[in-house]
């Protein structure tokens, strides 16, 4: 009979990757309705490929890939007993060889490998609802932690507003003219770091900057003299159509009267990537200009909190 074998996924591997990737997605969308409909990608694959802080497992039967799972290197919260933990994710099996401790088999070398990396905590998310994979990873030696909250609220319509041509001027009637014109506060660059932390820590320790504020684990604004840099913790952009699936801006302005200002921009032909919506720390869009570089705009920032 054949064995299955678990081994360190390869650049030959990426197309089954991508099959797989989409696999997970279909089989998470019935318990998150926050996943956006249509074409989404959750990993920048070629990057976890040879990425030193990321192993990415695969296994095979008769040279046929049937399973994948990947471990990732994080620094810890600072006030944890570890410095830094293994976060496991993209754990997938085809649905045929389902039930046969694939997944176990992919946890094994990746704990390994984690051991190697002097690693000794082990992180991974599931779905409250997803009670088989609660079940597989009990099975495997992982307990119960800590549960996700979430709760949508409603985002207020914007007024419908007529399009116009584009040769027409923006404000053509006099209560037009006289009406306030939104202003831009301030504008961020934002630059995609692989250590939050460490990346905090050279800023304000070399740089002389201060943290401005944190939101979760990933994002973070940091400034001095009246200027600011916004950090988040990503993995490098892989083209435009990964930057539109994950949100990446390339450039963040601060504004007041951001409703008046996205009912003036949609007057005009534009790209609209995300259209305004309420956030936790305020409302936003995002537009692309010619050469798809993507800006955002978000009012009262300020309302982040440092945590």
């Amino acid at each position: 009979m054949s064995s299955i074998n678990v081994r360190p996924a390869t650049n030959a591997d990426l197309d089954t990757l991508l099959l797989f990737e989409q696999g997970v997605i279909a089989a998470e969308r019935p318990f998150d309705p926050t996943i956006r409909e249509g074409a989404i990608n959750y990993y920048d694959l070629r990057y976890m490929l040879s990425a030193p802080e990321i192993r990415l497992m695969v296994a095979e039967l008769d040279g046929v890939l049937i399973g994948s799972g990947y471990a990732r290197i994080e620094k810890g919260r600072h006030y944890l007993k570890h410095t830094h933990h293994a976060y496991l994710g993209f754990m997938y099996v085809v649905p045929e060889h389902r039930g046969k401790g694939i997944n176990r088999l992919i946890i094994d070398a990746l704990t390994n490998w984690a051991v190697t990396q002097n690693i000794y905590e082990l992180r991974l998310d599931v779905y409250y609802d997803n009670h088989p994979a609660i079940t597989a990873y009990e099975k495997a030696g992982f307990v119960k932690h800590l549960i996700e909250m979430r709760m949508g609220l409603a985002v207020p319509a914007a007024p419908p507003v007529a399009a116009r041509p584009r040769s027409q001027p923006a404000e053509t009637s006099q209560a037009a003219s006289s009406a306030p014109r939104p202003s831009l506060k301030g504008m961020s660059p934002l630059l995609l770091v692989k250590d939050m932390e460490r990346s905090i820590d050279f800023y304000t320790g070399t740089m002389d900057f201060a943290v401005q504020f944190r939101y979760e684990e990933f994002y973070a604004g940091i400034g001095r003299d009246g200027h600011s840099i916004h950090l988040k913790q990503a993995v490098p952009l892989a083209g435009e159509e990964y930057r539109r699936q994950n949100e990446h801006v390339d450039i963040l302005f601060s504004v007041t009267g951001i409703a008046d200002l996205y009912n003036r921009i949609l007057t005009a032909p534009v790209d609209v990537v995300q259209p305004l919506r309420e956030m936790p720390y305020g409302r936003e869009f995002y537009v692309a200009d010619l050469d798809g570089y993507i800006i955002a705009f978000c009012e009262d920032q300020t309302r982040m909190s440092s945590s």
